[in-house]
């Protein structure tokens, strides 16, 4: 809502054929005393077409009650082979090659009226680490403190200095104001800000604001240091601006309103500015109404005005939880639409409707619709009724629909369950989608499932599952226009406990495929046996042996698997296990999990009942 950046960073791993190679990783903290901590972390990859590694080690120091000392110095090995580079296999694929250093360290004070944090960080042109939040080859410095003068006036100050090692691009800026509650609904503030950038540009894009090195396998210790928003960017070079700032907010308490105005103005050149105006509107009390208008002379922040760029951004949103299990939300958004940049206003409803006891419905609407620049249109509607009113019935059932310019998708889903006895209890499901995509043509799949599940609650030694279920999947865009698999499979489930410490579980599945595909049709059976004996060593720590074997009449084929693992309770009812197959196999139909893969797999175990949210334990 203040046009400050909001990022999100998602990674993926592909199988890129070849051989098989480890990546592997550790971190550990230790404390040395109530005042003192030191850690280190080592990342390494051994994939062949670019090995890597990230060493890095630790300091925390707690000089008093309120004041702390952060350090870190870490170094990344980058490397390459053939034709790795450019393909996405190095870590970083501007980065260059080989080892490159971070460093950086932070102070943190707060003790009520007084606060303050100052940092620096450098990193090597070749520093390499995808979750750092600092690029190789920059510095930043920085400071920011807050003072409170009285209850009525504050004191707050700002430092910055960011530069580019390749280029040797500077930025730096301070900004110093005060904050003064002029009455109890009136709020002012006034400062001086002094920027001044080289000639060279310090960053290429915003995407460099921040600080060194959050390791890659998440340290305890790591503390992202950022700059302030917008403090760097691609802007008009050189800058040097000594600016004055106000504004000014006041509270309207008849109105449940909030309005502020804020103006900045360089003292030697008119065009160089910064204006915005702004507020909310509380409708109700789970309802606000906000709204900003800015306009700028920089395409890089306050930290960048300068005479040869404006840009002009509004932001219109309403946020409410109107209700309980409710929010509606609607945001209308102009980034500079007169140069012809995308605008999008987007509403949309959720909720929950208590019917009647043991009876919730759920309804979902949403629209989005481009105003301006690349098409996109739209529109998404879910609704859902759950029944939980009988204690031995429960059923639910959803349905989305969303229809845009480019394919309309449904999902329906629709389940059952059924308490027969203390014992038995049987669920029938069943999930459909269909994506009519408008130039490709149609994929839908539909799952029907039918399961009877088995507690022994006298004695409560056996238990045991079993299901039925039914696959259709078509796929209307390969070559010769239809695709359809079809596949009933059956599997039981079952574990004894032969005393205490000792269980045994048991498993069968099997499947009947019916394929074709590109105009080939094929029929297919298989059947899967398996067993697996775990013993209690002590409370804490069990051991386990296991069995798979796969096979099929077609061509009597046969395969197996066989593996140990141990495993260790980290709390009443969970367990987490490590395990080895020396043989294995996969089938994307029998085999839900990667446990009969060969080699290593983590296996982590929950046990729960119908007690586990009642606050009750058995």
């Amino acid at each position: 809502a203040n046009f400050n950046p909001v990022s999100i960073r998602v990674t993926y791993e592909v199988d890129q054929g070849g051989q098989k190679f480890w990546l592997g990783a550790v971190d550990g903290q230790f404390k040395l005393s109530d005042s003192f901590e030191i850690g280190g972390s080592l990342v390494e990859d051994r994939n062949p077409l670019a090995p890597y590694k990230l060493y890095s080690v630790n300091a925390i120091a707690k000089l008093s009650q309120h004041t702390f000392v952060f350090a870190e110095i870490a170094r990344s090995d980058t490397q390459a082979i053939g034709q790795a580079i450019g393909q996405g296999a190095l870590p970083g694929s501007a980065q260059q090659l080989g080892k490159g250093d971070g460093k950086r360290v932070e102070l943190r004070h707060s003790d009520g009226d007084f606060s303050a944090r100052v940092y620096a960080g450098k990193t090597d042109a070749a520093f390499n680490n995808q979750a750092a939040t600092l690029n190789g080859g920059r510095a930043e410095t920085g400071a920011k403190v807050q003072y409170k003068m009285d209850d009525k006036t504050r004191l707050s100050a700002e430092l910055l200095r960011s530069e580019d090692a390749a280029t040797h691009g500077k930025r730096e800026g301070v900004r110093v104001s005060v904050e003064r509650d002029l009455t109890d609904n009136i709020r002012l503030e006034v400062g001086v800000r002094q920027a001044k950038e080289s000639s060279v540009a310090a960053s290429a894009s915003s995407a460099d604001i921040g600080a060194l090195n959050n390791p890659a396998i998440g340290s305890p210790s790591s503390i992202v240091l950022s700059a302030p928003a917008g403090a760097l960017g691609t802007g008009a070079t050189p800058v040097d601006n000594t600016t004055v700032r106000a504004r000014i907010t006041a509270k309207i308490p008849s109105a449940n309103a909030n309005v502020y105005g804020e103006y900045e103005q360089d003292v030697q050149s008119t065009a160089r500015k910064a204006a915005a105006i702004g507020g909310e509107y509380a409708l109700f009390d789970r309802a606000r109404l906000y709204a900003r208008h800015e306009f700028i002379s920089s395409l890089s922040g306050v930290y960048g005005l300068n005479s040869a760029q404006q840009q002009r951004a509004t932001v219109i949103g309403l946020d409410s939880s109107y209700m309980k299990d409710g929010q509606v939300f609607s945001e209308y958004r102009m980034r500079d639409a007169l140069a012809g940049r995308d605008a999008e206003a987007a509403m949309g409803l959720r909720n929950f409707w208590v019917v009647g006891q043991g009876v919730r419905v759920s309804t979902g609407l949403e629209r989005l619709h481009t105003l301006a620049g690349v098409s996109r249109e739209a529109t998404a509607v879910t609704t859902g009724i759950e029944y939980t009113r009988d204690p031995l019935w429960k059923a639910s059932g959803r349905l989305e629909v969303r229809r845009d310019n480019v394919a309309d998708t449904w999902l329906s889903t629709l389940s059952v369950a059924r308490k027969l006895d203390n014992d038995w209890t049987v669920l029938a499901r069943n999930i459909f989608s269909l994506s009519d995509n408008k130039t490709t043509g149609n994929k839908s799949q539909d799952r029907f499932q039918l399961g009877f599940a088995y507690r022994d609650s006298a004695t409560n030694k056996t238990n045991a599952l079993t299901r039925y279920e039914f696959k259709r999947e078509r796929d209307d865009s390969v070559a010769d226009n239809t695709s359809r698999r079809n596949v009933h499979i059956v599997s039981a489930h079952a574990d004894y406990l032969v005393s205490r410490p000792w269980i045994i579980e048991a498993h069968y599945a099997g499947k009947w495929l019916d394929e074709k595909y590109v105009g080939v049709r094929s029929k297919y059976a298989a059947h899967l046996l398996g067993a697996r004996s775990t013993y209690d060593v002590t409370e804490k720590w069990d051991v386990g042996v296991i069995g798979n074997t796969l096979f099929s009449q077609v061509g009597s084929s046969r395969q197996y698997g066989f593996g140990l693992e141990t495993g260790y309770r980290l709390k009443n009812n969970l367990w987490l296990s490590l395990g080895y197959n020396f043989s294995g196999f996969s089938d994307k139909d029998l085999v839900d999990t990667d446990y009969t893969n060969k080699g290593i797999f983590v296996r982590l175990r929950f046990k729960f009942d119908e007690k586990l949210f009642s606050g009750t334990t058995q």
